[in-house]
């Protein structure tokens, strides 16, 4: 077992200026059950901020926090600069942070886990 910290970048999509793809599954259908249209409903919240989609464009996995950190930094994967959200620490260190770019354009969460 193997401490590590992934590194995920969302970006905060404005439903205004494009379409967003909702994955297959979870398109609005006259056959959905009630069941699936709840998952469907769960679904859309959890892929989104205050009501606006979020999009992966990227996940990495790193040995350090501060790798992590500066991979978020590197202004030439996201061109923004950022504001720490949220901090959560345990004995252990660094569990989770949360940042949000100026632009509030970007939202950046970097949290602890264990490789097996």
């Amino acid at each position: 077992m193997e401490r590590c910290y992934v590194l995920q970048i969302f970006e905060i999509e404005s439903c205004s200026c494009r379409i967003v793809e909702i994955p297959a599954p979870f398109h609005s259908s006259p056959f959905l059950s009630e069941e699936e249209e709840e998952e469907r409903d769960w679904m859309k919240s959890a892929l989104s901020l205050n009501g606006e989609p979020l999009v992966n464009l990227g996940t990495f996995v790193c040995r350090t926090f501060e790798k992590a950190r500066d991979i978020m930094l590197d202004g030439s994967f996201i061109p923004a600069d950022w504001i720490n959200c949220f901090r959560e620490d345990d004995q252990d260190g660094k569990m989770l942070e949360i940042y949000l770019s100026t632009d509030k354009n970007y939202l950046c969460k970097i949290f602890r886990t264990e490789i097996y």
